[in-house]
């Protein structure tokens, strides 16, 4: 069975990362969705850090090659709106 478009992504996104920065920290968080919804609870799908800087990344695939920033943007955002007391956070 082949990967998805995603999954692949995902799996190159690692990749890269690990290979241009060896001494740094990446970790895929698994998705945490219930049987009710969909989508996934989580705030994002990736914490990467690099000294000095904690990275929580959100990635996208899409059909197309056209992007909603507007829309996606807002439920991104939204999901990390209680972390903005933190020092830099969505500044």
């Amino acid at each position: 069975m082949a990967r998805d478009r995603g999954k692949q992504f995902e799996d190159k996104l690692k990749k890269d990362w690990e290979k241009s920065l060896p001494s740094s920290f990446i970790l895929r968080i698994p998705d945490q969705v219930s049987m009710y919804k969909n989508t996934s609870e989580n705030i994002c799908d990736f914490m990467m850090y690099n000294e000095p800087k904690l990275f929580l990344v959100e990635v996208k695939t899409v059909e197309g090659n056209t992007f909603s920033i507007q829309t996606e943007s807002k439920e991104i955002v939204g999901k990390m709106t209680p972390f903005r007391q933190y020092y830099k956070l969505l500044k």
